[in-house]
């Protein structure tokens, strides 16, 4: 049967293939790709709220210092989280920053 296929990858786990990795065999180590894409994944909406908090903050607040400070913070929490999420050059991250 097809469905049986499947379940005898979950239940076991050395008829999976490329299960070699690994000297363990209950031990599977992901591929790099789907590592990848779910990193993306998780930092996609950080950055995302990292870019539009802080114009939703600026339209409600009158004070120009006030948002003057909000641009500050928010630029620099933006240059920081691009820093730590991926691995930018300090030089590209100035660029960013600048921009």
């Amino acid at each position: 049967m097809m469905s049986d296929v499947g379940l005898t990858f979950v239940f076991h786990p050395e008829q999976r293939p490329n299960s070699n990795i690994s000297r363990d065999q209950n031990v599977h180590i992901y591929p790099r790709d789907a590592t990848r894409l779910v990193a993306r994944t998780v930092a996609t909406p950080i950055i995302i709220v990292l870019v539009l908090v802080p114009v939703i903050i600026c339209n409600a607040v009158e004070a120009v210092t006030t948002r003057l400070a909000i641009i500050i913070l928010a630029t620099s929490a933006f240059v920081t989280a691009l820093g730590l999420l991926t691995r930018g050059h300090v030089l590209e991250l100035v660029m960013t920053g600048a921009t």
